[in-house]
């Protein structure tokens, strides 16, 4: 276990949310808001449980829904946050080895009391989904009467990258915009981010679906390589995994349970964010009673499994919307068919890159 990874401590401040994208996996919204006193409850925990405590650094995670629907409850918190660290003297406060961030939907911006409450608080780190071009955007990220969401967030685009020097913008694509994806991903090195779009684990992809994918990406490389941006960019893909790190369940996994918690809105604590929101839900303790070893052995037990039945751990394979989709910690879905493209598209890569006179 690398004890020097961060601990990603997650608050699920609310479900409500100004848009209704067509692959949201939260989908049984009750538009509901956290306790402040479940917030308080979880703090002292972090401050106080030994499998959290002892983390050299943290961050502190704030999810929805759109959170910055309810900024008040997030500004509490790194309150709360910075106050019992003071009292306890502890590093994560005294040494500075705290990291605020929140993921929006860049659509509110312009709104005068969330802007002031962003540039109060210097200190929180605010990241954007953006899926790319804005025909692919507006496909899915739309707003409650179905108009799309791209116009909006380009609004506040410039104000928003000169604020946080982000590189990269948070791109989700299904099958639907698929097709799109080179041009998604061209358009967001045209902004100036680095180009990423997570295919949504809840699409069961075919081999076609892969072919295509591999395809779209190497339109994409090849513009990289055309343009000579190839210095500029990280790599896209993944490097594959040797035979050794295939068989290191530490060094493939996602953390979730171990380096991430999750609060969720009824007070229990989650192995990450996804098993906290979904339509099957899996606790590891509550903040009343704690941390349960019982349940985060049935967890372990369980991602072993499914380790167990793809015949690797290096994969970056998603256990909780595993778990979300099926119910259950056995594996049913093929994830890997898509990975599979991402390490080819960096052996692609890297032959380009031999053929580059530097």
């Amino acid at each position: 276990m690398n004890d020097n990874m961060a601990l990603t401590a997650t608050i699920f401040i609310t479900d409500k949310c100004n848009l209704a994208c067509k692959y949201c996996y939260e989908e049984n919204k009750q538009y509901k808001t956290i306790k402040a006193e479940y917030i308080d409850r979880f703090i002292d925990l972090l401050y106080h449980e030994p499998r959290y405590c002892n983390r050299k650094q943290i961050v502190l995670d704030f999810i929805g829904g759109e959170a910055l629907l309810e900024w008040q409850l997030m500004e509490h918190a790194m309150n709360r946050f910075i106050e019992v660290g003071k009292n306890l003297h502890h590093p994560w406060i005294t040494e500075n080895r705290f990291i605020f961030f929140n993921t929006s939907n860049g659509t509110l911006f312009d709104n005068p009391d969330i802007k002031a409450f962003l540039e109060r608080w210097k200190c929180l780190q605010v990241g954007v989904s953006l899926d790319g071009c804005k025909k692919a955007h507006d496909m899915n990220r739309v707003y409650l009467n179905g108009k799309g969401s791209y116009d909006k967030i380009m609004g506040t685009m410039e104000w928003w990258k000169n604020r946080y020097h982000q590189e990269l913008v948070k791109g989700t694509m299904n099958r639907d915009t698929l097709p799109m994806l080179a041009d998604m991903l061209i358009n967001q090195i045209n902004l100036g981010f680095e180009p990423w779009a997570n295919p949504i684990y809840e699409e069961n992809w075919t081999q076609e679906d892969a072919d295509e994918y591999y395809n779209q990406l190497k339109k994409v490389v090849d513009f990289i390589f055309h343009r000579k941006l190839y210095l500029k960019l990280k790599p896209i893909g993944r490097p594959r995994p040797n035979p050794k790190e295939s068989q290191d369940m530490e060094r493939g996994y996602c953390g979730s349970g171990v380096y991430m918690v999750t609060l969720g809105m009824n007070g229990k604590l989650y192995p990450c964010h996804r098993f906290a929101t979904g339509r099957h839900r899996f606790d590891i303790g509550d903040i009343w009673n704690g941390f349960d070893e019982k349940k985060f052995a049935i967890l372990r037990d369980g991602q072993k499994r499914i380790n167990r039945q793809i015949g690797s751990t290096s994969l970056p394979l998603c256990y909780s919307a595993n778990y979300d989709i099926n119910g259950t910690f056995d594996y049913h879905n093929n994830e890997e068919i898509m990975t599979e493209q991402e390490y080819r598209i960096y052996d692609y890569w890297m032959e380009r890159m031999n053929g580059v006179c530097l």
